[in-house]
């Protein structure tokens, strides 16, 4: 990549964010710091560019046109008043300079605190099977077609390529290299960078949200992303769907969840369109949400403040941006779902069908669990699991002790903890039956892509450990406050 190629990177990034920008101010959503950055709206917008690649299955090679005319409403919209400020700086999602700004500073900063990371964008091409074969094979699909083809998703020569996978990571390619103006192997995923940066952009926000100085927000934000780092630029799509959902899960961790709701959804919306797995573990976030919503309204367990005017003023305020936001982050999946089963595609492995059948099921068990659950154990093995498992267990100990001794609610296991734990667990269950029932090679299947199927719920073992090791500095700081300082 020469200096040429990175500026066209930062066109990419202002006609995306500039995209994002315009879904968030539809929305009027109250200020965040979270839901109110360049990362956000970057993310928010490469939804955008998703629906709009999505709508050539009706308008056949218009992406770039579509593309232009909505970057020209987003740059009429952008000059409006703003109706939500930041209180501290006079406008809805600060200024698009200073925005522009944090992100290049960012992504400086990722490649420094990161090298390997430069390396990948600037000298390593796409050579990673499934980068090279479906996500980015699709985006240039997208691009050489100017959109969704359809005698291209349903031409059997190309279903080795996996036609059914989401579009999200190829319809960013295929934006970025319109931006560019050609498709080649090394920029054409410079994009990714980008992603990265936007996920640690939003780790520190979230960690500052809870009052850490700044050296603490920064060594979490390097311990949770100094993981698999080559996954987030090689042009598989795991990590992308896999960092949202860790940042999901994180964000539970707040004290005011509820300023943070558009986050929360832009998030699930983005991991499930990002990938298959994605899509299923935010259909099992939504029903555990919805589950849990309906068992706190049954139990009667609202506040006074949540009734009468209160509740229609949190409705306005939260409810209906949040209703109406989740309808158009899910307008993607419906039109890519109805697409596929117009067209009659579908995944020839078919993991979920297969689970279907129990009888097979069952007799797979006999044969190939020892095997499945050895190479868990050895992924686990070599990535340290057992010593973040030690710790975290010392740390819960610590606690009980110390709760035990002192009585500090700081100190109390939260329901964030409860699901994180529920994540891990539910993670390695799908891995599990999902290789017993894989009709591909069972030894070929967990060596291309089980490392990166169980990566989800090692990110959550990290959680569970950071979740204790707040909790002890909450308490420490509870006690520090209280004696009055040294």
């Amino acid at each position: 990549m020469n200096l040429l190629t990175w500026g066209r990177l930062l066109l990419y990034f202002a006609t995306t964010s500039g995209a994002g920008y315009v879904f968030l101010r539809l929305f009027r959503f109250p200020y965040s710091p979270l839901v109110h950055n360049w990362a956000t709206c970057y993310m928010a917008g490469q939804l955008v560019v998703l629906i709009l690649t999505l709508f050539t299955v009706f308008l056949s090679g218009w992406l770039l046109p579509l593309m232009w005319l909505f970057l020209g409403v987003s740059a009429l919209v952008s000059l409006l008043p703003a109706k939500t400020a930041d209180p501290r700086r006079g406008n809805a999602i600060s200024s698009v300079a200073r925005q522009a700004g944090m992100a290049l500073l960012w992504t400086v900063g990722a490649l420094a605190v990161f090298p390997d990371v430069a390396i990948l964008v600037q000298q390593v091409p796409l050579y990673e099977s499934d980068a090279r074969s479906c996500w980015f094979f699709h985006g240039k699909a997208l691009y050489l077609a100017g959109g969704v083809d359809p005698s291209f998703f349903t031409n059997p020569l190309y279903a080795w390529s996996l036609p059914d996978y989401p579009l999200l990571l190829p319809s960013s390619a295929a934006w970025m290299a319109f931006c560019q103006g050609g498709w080649d192997d090394y920029s054409s995923k410079a994009f990714l960078l980008l992603n990265f940066a936007s996920y640690a952009c939003l780790f520190y926000v979230a960690l500052g949200e809870k009052g850490y100085p700044w050296w603490i927000r920064a060594f979490v934000v390097v311990v949770l992303l100094d993981q698999e780092t080559y996954s987030y630029l090689s042009g598989f799509a795991d990590n992308h769907y896999i960092m949202p959902l860790v940042l999901f899960f994180f964000l539970l961790s707040l004290p005011e969840k509820r300023r943070h709701i558009p986050l929360l959804m832009l998030l699930v919306v983005y991991a499930a369109n990002m990938k298959n797995e994605g899509k299923m573990y935010a259909i099992l976030i939504c029903a555990g949400a919805a589950a849990f919503w309906f068992a706190r309204r049954l139990a009667g367990r609202r506040a006074a403040a949540d009734s009468g005017a209160g509740e229609a003023g949190r409705w306005e305020r939260w409810g209906k941006p949040a209703i109406w936001g989740l309808a158009l982050g899910a307008l993607p999946l419906v039109l890519w779902e109805s697409f596929k089963n117009a067209c009659g595609i579908a995944n020839p492995v078919g993991i979920v069908r297969k689970l279907a059948d129990v009888d097979r099921l069952w007799r797979l068990l006999a044969e190939r669990a020892g095997v499945v659950s050895d190479y868990m154990i050895g992924f686990y093995d070599f990535k340290g699991a057992p010593y973040v498992i030690a710790l975290i267990l010392l740390l819960l100990v610590w606690r009980v002790l110390l709760h035990r001794r002192q009585s500090s609610p700081a100190l109390r296991v939260r329901p964030h903890e409860g699901a994180a734990l529920l994540l891990f667990a539910a993670c390695n269950v799908f891995a599990f039956l999902a290789y017993v029932v894989t009709p591909l090679d069972l030894k070929f299947h967990l060596g291309t892509s089980a490392g990166r199927v169980l990566f989800l719920p090692y990110m959550a073992l990290l959680l569970l450990a950071v979740y204790g090791a707040e909790a002890l500095y909450a308490h420490a700081a509870a006690r520090f406050q209280v004696s009055g300082g040294p």
